[in-house]
């Protein structure tokens, strides 16, 4: 990590330990923190080329038609997760290990949102990023 990126892991380690004092949610801004800090700290996984795209979303972008880009661990969770560090380290390696985007289209987000996985992830997830994918059959 570079240093500025150092800054914005404290920032957002400050913002962690305020919501566990204060018993707060993310709110609206964290999502674009956290967006920042990840481009910041790891360019790679906003390159278009190293997102993954389901098999269909891929056909849908090359015919002309709109696919949903996500996150494959809702970012409720992934606060959540934050919440359970105890060090700026610790965050910083739950971020890494999983913020993921994804390509997905209308059609398998609702397919996950109907499993009821819009926000959450399936009861038995064992950290693999790509669960609610494979939890409602979407292929990679």
């Amino acid at each position: 990590m570079t240093t500025y990126s150092k800054a914005k892991a404290n920032l957002l380690w400050a913002r962690v330990l305020l919501a566990k004092e204060e018993g707060f949610g993310p709110g609206q801004g964290f999502r674009y923190d956290i967006a920042d800090f990840v481009q910041e700290a790891w360019p790679e996984k906003g390159v278009p080329a190293l997102i993954p795209v389901s098999v269909e979303a891929r056909k849908h972008q090359e015919a002309g038609i709109k696919t949903r880009y996500e996150h494959s661990v809702p970012l409720g969770v992934l606060f959540k997760m934050m919440l359970e560090t105890d060090t700026v380290e610790e965050m910083v390696d739950v971020i890494e290990r999983h913020y993921q985007t994804a390509f997905v289209t209308i059609e398998e987000d609702k397919r996950i949102n109907a499993l009821g996985y819009r926000s959450k992830m399936p009861a038995d997830w064992d950290g693999n990023i790509m669960a609610r994918y494979d939890a409602a059959g979407i292929q990679f």
